[in-house]
């Protein structure tokens, strides 16, 4: 683990409330958007950053914080449709994300929920453990969504995001 992953691993050990690490974001999308397309892009992007795939655990030898990396994640994205009072149901969803109870150990460090609104209107709200990403990797988390829903062939680049 890097320094700072460790110090964030050692606070969730030890916080009475682990979800202040956490971070969340929603997003207003207006237009048509394809819903299969947008899932395989978010899957697409979690296989190719080992960030994304990571898991934080003790090592049960001398007890010292390691990481590893699974070959499969466990993101599964949560679709509701038909949301009508989209300000209450997005507040709810946001909340429940933002308190949501990462297992790192696990690898389940990431979570998205898209909400359907009509057939032009949806809100994603994506939530994630601070320990792997920051305010950088997260941008580069957002390009890489764009590239592969707007060109699922770009699954094929070489580079890869870092990990923070």
């Amino acid at each position: 683990m890097s320094l700072g992953q460790s110090r964030l691993y050692f606070l969730t050990q030890y916080l009475n409330d682990d979800t202040v690490l956490n971070c969340t974001a929603s997003y207003d999308l207006q237009g048509k958007l394809d819903v299969v397309k947008f899932e395989k892009a978010l899957q697409a992007v979690i296989q190719r950053d080992e960030t994304l795939r990571t898991i934080f655990y003790s090592n049960e030898q001398d007890g010292q914080p390691v990481q590893g990396i699974i070959d499969k994640s466990l993101f599964k994205l949560t679709i509701i449709p038909g949301v009508s009072d989209t300000t209450h149901d997005v507040k709810r969803e946001f909340d429940r994300t933002h308190e949501y109870h990462y297992d790192l150990e696990r690898g389940d460090t990431f979570i998205a929920t898209l909400l359907t609104h009509c057939v032009d209107a949806h809100t994603v709200i994506f939530g994630y453990h601070h320990i792997i990403m920051d305010g950088v990797s997260w941008q580069i988390f957002q390009q890489d969504l764009a590239k592969f829903y707007n060109d699922p062939s770009s699954s094929l680049l070489s580079s890869k995001s870092k990990p923070t």
